[in-house]
């Protein structure tokens, strides 16, 4: 048994508002108290997308209403997360969002990230990146090597993270923004956020659980479950997360929760849903 405060998790997606097959604010409340959270930043990638401040206001007050549970809601940083327009952020900031994202989708235009990061600061806000370069991602869903090339799937190259991540970092220090990375997963990633922070950039990173417990081979023959997004790495970036954790490049350690309907799940590798459950297992797999 472990005995501790309530976690914060700092990563997680939930159905609601509009996608509730996935999961409710009752259900992602009922996995946070059996894994021990109690306090969890919601992204904003529902439908609508949280870039309206009442939506704000509104998961808050579910949050509560469950009795289990605080919400702390990631206002839009762009319009309906589309990375076209920026959000009011202003507005979504007064109501009470703690920081602003695209969530599961990066922020693909320079110019528009620049902007963000430069308006976020002025209202003390972080700014929140989902480090890939999206027309090297787009259609891939295994990372690119042996094993993907080997069960026929189309691939990722783990270039991907670290160009946007070597972007972000100078459109940081050109801004002076505040800007942090979730889910990274690649040595190389890890070591130009290790490099950024030496030179005093405001730069922190968060990863998951499964990117230090689990290489690429977990999904063996197709398995579907092990489909995530960023994909799982090979055993050197595995290990590179390890020792990132170890030696603090790593801030923080969030569940990545990101549930889908069983029947999302079922199809072939290519075209199942990506992401996976993890409230419950955050501290149990991170103690393990």
């Amino acid at each position: 048994a472990v005995l501790c405060p309530g976690l914060v998790d700092m990563r997680v997606a939930i159905g609601e508002p509009g996608y509730e097959y996935r999961e409710t604010v009752a259900s992602a409340a009922r996995a946070a108290s059996a894994g021990g959270v109690t306090t969890m930043a919601v992204l904003p990638n529902s439908l609508p997308a949280i870039d309206d401040p009442a939506l704000v206001r509104l998961l808050r007050q579910r949050g509560d209403e469950t009795g289990a549970i605080s919400i702390l809601p990631y206002g839009a940083a762009t319009r309906g997360c589309a990375g076209k327009e920026m959000a009011e952020i202003g507005l979504l900031r007064e109501a009470g969002a703690i920081a602003f994202t695209d969530g599961t989708q990066a922020i693909a235009d320079a110019r528009t990230m620049r902007t963000i990061l430069s308006y976020a600061r002025g209202f003390g806000a972080m700014v929140v990146q989902h480090p890939e370069e999206p027309s090297l991602a787009r259609g891939g869903c295994a990372t690119e090597g042996e094993l993907a090339t080997r069960l026929g799937l189309p691939s990722i190259p783990l270039a991907a993270e670290a160009i946007m991540i070597a972007r972000d970092i100078r459109l940081a220090e050109m801004t002076r923004g505040r800007l942090h990375f979730g889910h990274v997963s690649t040595a190389e990633g890890l070591a130009l956020i290790r490099a950024a922070k030496a030179r005093g950039i405001a730069v922190t990173c968060d990863t998951a659980p499964p990117y230090f417990d689990l290489n690429e081979t977990a999904i063996g023959d197709f398995r579907t479950y092990a489909k995530l997004s960023p994909p799982l790495r090979a055993e050197a970036d595995r290990q590179a997360v390890v020792a990132a954790l170890a030696d603090g490049t790593i801030d923080a350690i969030a569940s990545d929760h990101a549930p889908w309907d069983a029947d999302d799940k079922r199809f072939p590798f290519a075209q199942a849903a990506a992401g996976g459950t993890g409230l419950a297992t955050l501290l149990g797999v991170t103690l393990a």
